[in-house]
């Protein structure tokens, strides 16, 4: 297990846990970011996760705060304004009041809309994002923006809202299907070429992508993505782009156009025999 990393807004502070939920737990790291006031909660489940690898979680919760488990369609369905109402219709029938507090296990489309939801709920209630794809480890839960889309526009309705604590477990990512590998590493492609990536980092992605092995994004670059140094890259890029009032016109343009583009990329599955586009673009990083 890593030490973890903080984010530092003026208003909010966010901890990136990188682990075994379980040592997680033990080290009672999530104890620390629980509000004390915490009155009840609701752990929202992605439906393509299976439930046992949230027993840490509960475990860990049980006879502490009462915990109402639900499970959720994932996937862009969430993002629309009917699955994102479905989200608030279980936040009232969970009863969550305004000590409450919203857990999010599952993708990066369900964190942007519960998170979403958490956000407007009572006017702000915390939550923890728990991401189980890569996509959501080093992009869609890091940098506090949730949305949700509207009238065929992506992300055209939303806040920023950081969650309380990110508890990334990179065993989750053992079974992830390749083309949700690519999606995750377009994003945290386009956060590196903003942040401008380390070497080190650089070299072991070459290394990796020239390996025989299939598929080729090894298990080890996989946890090379959620270490320590490369989210610390990652959270260097959001920093700059998460929030507009704050951030240069010229970095929000840039993100807007690499994510565009790092999508298409990422339709190619970056395989090694894929489209030429996919495999161009990454050896331009």
């Amino acid at each position: 297990m890593y030490p973890p990393i903080r984010i530092e807004w003026p208003d909010a502070t966010c901890e990136l846990h990188t682990g075994s939920l379980a040592q997680i737990v033990e080290g009672e790291h999530l104890l620390a970011v629980i509000p004390a006031s915490t009155t009840s909660l609701v752990l929202l489940r992605d439906a393509a996760v299976p439930a046992a690898l949230l027993a840490p979680i509960r475990s860990f919760m049980a006879g502490r705060v009462p915990l109402k488990e639900f499970e959720v369609a994932g996937g862009e369905s969430c993002k629309t304004p009917q699955g994102w109402f479905s989200i608030l219709e279980i936040l009232a029938q969970s009863k969550l009041d305004r000590g409450g507090l919203v857990i999010v296990a599952g993708g990066g489309a369900l964190g942007d809309a519960a998170g979403f939801a958490a956000s407007v709920w009572h006017r702000g209630v915390p939550w923890i994002a728990i991401p189980t794809t890569l996509l959501a480890m080093v992009d869609a839960h890091v940098g506090g923006k949730t949305a949700i889309h509207h009238s065929g526009i992506k992300n055209r309705i939303g806040s920023f809202h950081l969650p309380r604590a990110v508890l990334a477990d990179p065993t989750m990512l053992d079974s992830l299907p390749l083309q949700q590998r690519s999606q995750g590493w377009a994003e945290l492609i386009k956060a590196a070429w903003i942040a401008s990536l380390d070497r080190a980092f650089s070299t072991n992605f070459r290394k990796d992508a020239s390996a025989n092995s299939a598929p080729w994004f090894s298990a080890t670059l996989l946890k090379t993505a959620v270490s320590p140094r490369s989210t610390n890259t990652v959270v260097t890029a959001l920093s700059t782009v998460s929030r507009p009032a704050i951030a240069p016109r010229c970095s929000i343009d840039a993100e807007h156009a690499i994510s565009t583009r790092s999508s298409e990329v990422s339709a190619g599955e970056f395989s090694r025999t894929g489209p030429a586009t996919g495999n161009s673009s990454c050896a331009n990083f």
